[in-house]
């Protein structure tokens, strides 16, 4: 009788233990949508810079940043009809909201760029993971 016992308390727990215990995250989904609102001028005014840059906004933050990995079908799409206001912001019409997955860039993500128009919002730069659904 008390190895039955056994038996059934050890076939419990193996069953316990092997459903475990889901968390269940009720957290809404963190905002992804980006606009983008135009270029950097201290990359895309120099011809040969290898990384152009893009000043995005960010809706989840509400920050003003840059970022210099823009993926290729969103600089194509940008270049095909570029309609800017003085040079680097793109007009109201023009400006594209898309959702990004990104992460603000860490110490070696970093571009850094010597530049005589420097802007303090620029200061934060994302590195872009790709786009969201």
């Amino acid at each position: 009788m008390k190895t039955t016992i056994n038996i059934y308390i050890l076939v419990c727990s193996l069953a316990f233990l092997s459903t475990g215990c889901k968390k269940h995250n009720n957290s809404p989904e963190p905002d992804r949508s980006v606009q983008i609102l135009g270029l950097d001028p201290c990359t895309n005014s120099v011809a040969n810079a290898p990384k152009k840059g893009y000043i995005l906004y960010l809706n989840a933050t509400k920050e003003t940043v840059i970022t210099f990995n823009l993926p290729q079908a969103l600089m194509q799409k940008l270049s095909a009809s570029p309609k800017l206001s003085d040079g680097y912001t793109f007009t109201p019409a023009s400006v594209e909201t898309v959702n990004l997955n990104y992460h603000f860039a860490n110490k070696d993500e970093t571009v850094i760029y010597i530049c005589v128009a420097l802007y303090a919002t620029y200061s934060k730069q994302v590195v872009i993971d790709g786009i969201a659904d």
